[in-house]
């Protein structure tokens, strides 16, 4: 009676996950990120990708939201290799971290740099500090856009 019962609902869990709708997402819909740059101003957290979307909102939650509601396709977060956080100390680490792998390479950065190439940038030179190392953004090392490239420094620039 109990293997009865035990073949019984394995059925029943075959079938329910067989028949019910699941979210499927054509390959061709999707959006890999590799570089995502967040910015904090005035009560607003601004998103940016290399893919050339961007999200804004009251926190992290609502500008990821925004990003995703504006994006041609599906973004695919599970690509990004490096963050780049705008010069801010606004930027909520912590909630950041519900979104990006703790594994992810960390810089600074000066606000409009140019994400495809600074991706490209980062690729050959790598920040030394990980999402999960980082505990201000002022760990970070800077990622500053010159004439002839970038470069990564590891304090800021005298202004």
């Amino acid at each position: 009676m109990r293997k009865s019962i035990q073949y019984i609902l394995y059925g029943l869990t075959l079938l329910v996950t067989l028949v019910l709708p699941a979210e499927r997402t054509d390959v061709g819909e999707l959006l890999p990120v590799e570089l995502v740059s967040v910015s904090a101003a005035g009560g607003k957290v601004t998103i940016r990708t290399d893919t050339g979307n961007s999200g804004t909102g009251e926190n992290v939650t609502r500008a990821y939201r925004d990003l995703e509601e504006s994006a041609s396709g599906k973004i695919f977060l599970d690509t990004v290799d490096y963050l780049v956080l705008e010069e801010s100390k606004e930027i909520p680490l912590e909630n950041l971290r519900q979104y990006l792998k703790s594994g992810i390479r960390v810089c600074r950065g000066e606000e409009g740099l140019n994400l495809e190439e600074a991706a490209l940038y980062l690729a050959t030179h790598r920040p030394q500090v990980r999402l999960k190392e980082l505990n201000t953004v002022t760990d970070a090392p800077v990622l500053v856009e010159m004439e002839n490239g970038f470069a990564l420094l590891k304090k800021d620039r005298k202004k």
